[in-house]
């Protein structure tokens, strides 16, 4: 009897161990940008016919991501974490020369996300210009994503490298802890 009273005390002991482990805190990777850059210029279409105006980025968090036409690999692997995100809009701007059909592609596949591009050549240099955030340093802005807050301001960038599905959630729900 005694041996069966040990056994259920470990058993027991075991089993709320597993139950009271620390749930691993969340650190943020995202970079402050400041101050805060209002979006100002954004003349981009939608595959689906709808206009992007700076009205596009007030009233809700927007992430921001920039790529090519030919979105392959990892870029389309990241176009589908971004088509997870609950909490914000998702806006992928293309920044070469596209293929409507290609797009349109990509709009089937990911359909939570905005695909977009330039008016013309002139209104995307202005829009992809508002993300220049490293003291003039030439970025490398399709290796990140970039966090536009309610108000329309590029408040955040966020690395790419190693984003799983729910990360860019977590940012969104504690931005810059």
């Amino acid at each position: 009897m005694m041996r069966y009273f040990i056994g259920f005390f470990v058993f027991l002991s075991l089993l709320l161990n597993m139950g009271c482990q620390p749930e691993e805190k969340f650190q943020s990777r995202s970079a402050e940008v400041f101050p805060p850059i209002p979006i100002k210029h954004a003349a981009l279409f939608r595959m689906d016919n709808q206009p992007i105006s700076p009205a596009f980025f007030h009233g809700q968090w927007t992430v921001v991501m920039f790529g090519t036409a030919s979105c392959a690999g990892e870029c389309l692997h990241r176009l589908g974490l971004l088509d997870e995100v609950e909490s914000a809009k998702k806006l992928f701007v293309i920044e070469d020369i596209a293929d409507h059909s290609r797009l349109r592609k990509l709009g089937r596949q990911f359909p939570g996300v905005a695909i977009s591009m330039g008016v013309s050549a002139a209104s995307l240099d202005n829009f992809i210009a508002q993300f220049d955030t490293d003291n003039g340093k030439a970025i490398d802005k399709q290796q990140q994503l970039y966090l536009i807050n309610p108000l329309a301001e590029l408040v955040y960038s966020l690395p790419q490298q190693g984003l799983k599905s729910g990360d860019i959630d977590r940012e969104l729900a504690f931005p810059g802890l």
